[in-house]
């Protein structure tokens, strides 16, 4: 397990291979590319704007 803190700009890279990740996102908005897709906007502004649409994805 890891915490960090990025300022705006800057970026972080990992390889997870076979391991599964979750981040965890407590402030503000960024963008996650993984070999299933790039997911924009995501943070507190991707939630607010969707949170009167209900549930934004299905989690399996």
């Amino acid at each position: 397990m890891s915490a960090m803190r990025l300022n705006k700009g800057e970026r972080y890279g990992q390889n997870t291979g076979d391991c599964e990740n979750v981040i965890v996102i407590l402030g503000g908005v960024c963008r996650i590319q993984t070999s299933d897709g790039t997911f924009e906007h995501l943070g507190r502004l991707w939630f607010e704007s969707r949170a009167a649409h209900g549930p934004a994805v299905d989690i399996c």
